[in-house]
Parts: C-alpha cells; structure tokens; sequence
C-alpha cells in the first residue's frame, strides 16, 4: 500500500466533489427543485472526473491500480501496489 500527499489544488476539486453532493441531497428534499439537484450532480461528477485526471498525471503509477482511497482530511492518497 503506497500513500502520496495530494497537492492543495488537486484536493479541492475532492472537496468541490464533496459540498456539490450534499447540495444536491438537500436540493432533492426540496419543491421544486429538481432541476438545480441534477446540475448540482453532474458538476459532482466533473469535479472527480477532474480529480480522477489531475492524479493520474501527477503519479502515474496509479492508473494500474484498481483501488484509490482518498482520505479527504489528511489529503493523502492511498493505493495498491501490484505485482506485475
């Protein structure tokens, strides 16, 4: 199991991934608002879209691992390592 630091930049698209997923839950619960829960979860999806890319260039050695963890609050990345 190998950890990197992830850098300020890259964590607050995780963080951005975070808050849009909790507006999109309360936007549910609400009348009327259906259309602003959808677009809060496609721009979920963007921010970790983004994030899943911005870590794949920085340590490419991730890309062959099956498993990333990402701890939001220490800002470390956690993954596999296999034998190739």
């Amino acid at each position: 199991m190998e950890e990197r630091v992830v850098p300020d930049d890259i964590a607050a698209c995780m963080i951005l991934k975070k808050s849009l997923t909790i507006l999109r839950d309360i936007y549910v619960r609400l009348p009327f608002c259906y259309r602003l829960a959808k677009r809060a979860s496609f721009e979920a999806e963007r921010a970790e879209a983004l994030f899943c890319q911005k870590i794949g260039e920085l340590y490419p050695e991730t890309r062959r691992s099956k498993t990333l963890k990402y701890d939001i609050r220490n800002k470390l990345l956690r993954w596999d390592v296999e034998d190739e």
